[in-house]
């Protein structure tokens, strides 16, 4: 945990120190959407649109990471997790003495 928290404090500080690097990167990714975007938009089947807006966005996302580090990716919960785990609350509730 400790080692987490020097990491962040190292990131943010880097950052402090260098805003206008990252801004100018994060910039650079913007121009880079909003012409690929553009250069969608002009197509003129839908299905074509669709598949080159979806490889605009994967690109900016890529683009996004390298600045600032990919997303802690989460587990999805599952449906049979939700009523087991809802009963073992209840259990809990139910087994715990009355005030």
């Amino acid at each position: 945990m400790k080692s987490i928290t020097m990491a962040l404090a190292a990131a943010a500080a880097l950052v402090a120190f260098q805003p206008g690097a990252a801004l100018s990167q994060q910039n650079s990714c913007n121009n880079t959407y909003v012409s690929c975007i553009d250069a969608c938009v002009s197509k003129t089947v839908k299905s074509f649109q669709e598949r080159c807006i979806e490889a605009c966005q994967m690109r900016n996302n890529e683009c996004s990471e390298k600045i600032y580090g990919a997303r802690p990716r989460q587990q999805p919960v599952t449906t049979a997790q939700q009523p087991r785990e809802a009963s073992e609350a209840l259990a809990r509730r139910d087994a715990a003495p009355a005030p």
